[in-house]
């Protein structure tokens, strides 16, 4: 489905000749947290580690992580729970990031409760493939925070 932004409308067509509007004051702007989250991949290094401009999937290597595989947020420091669960120990608590580990499924968007101030939050999530530390990773956010999950598995 494409949507396009018309004045105070948002209007949106797809397949089957389906169609539907929207005021303006309803729509929620969807951003992928995976597209924002470090330089593309292009290509692969002699370990065989994805890499791109001034990224490397690597974990022995001091740049961030690509886009397919980024790192903690903003350089904050990490932090690890339980299972092996490495966290943004700025934004994300332990109680919280378990709750993405233990509700995640499938690639894709995950909610979960931070059992700290109760409130639930929204994640997006993927696995790594070939040529990166083949983690599973959760974006979210916290108001202006980023919330950072990520184990193997």
């Amino acid at each position: 489905m494409a949507c396009t932004l018309q004045s105070e409308v948002v209007s949106c067509s797809g397949g089957n000749e389906a169609f539907v509007q929207f005021p303006m004051e309803a729509v929620r702007v969807y951003r992928d947290p995976f597209a924002e989250s470090g330089p593309p991949v292009s290509g692969r290094d002699a370990r065989g580690f994805n890499v791109g401009p001034g990224c490397s999937d690597d974990p022995a290597n001091r740049l961030p992580g690509c886009s397919d595989s980024p790192s903690v947020p903003a350089g904050d420091p990490s932090g690890t729970c339980a299972n092996g669960i490495t966290v943004d120990s700025q934004t994300t608590t332990c109680g919280l990031a378990e709750n993405v580990y233990s509700s995640y499924t499938e690639d894709g968007p995950v909610t979960a409760v931070d059992p700290t101030s109760g409130e639930d939050y929204a994640f997006t999530c993927k696995t790594a493939g070939p040529g990166t530390t083949e983690e599973t990773i959760c974006l979210g956010r916290a108001g202006p925070s980023p919330l950072y999950v990520r184990w193997h598995p």
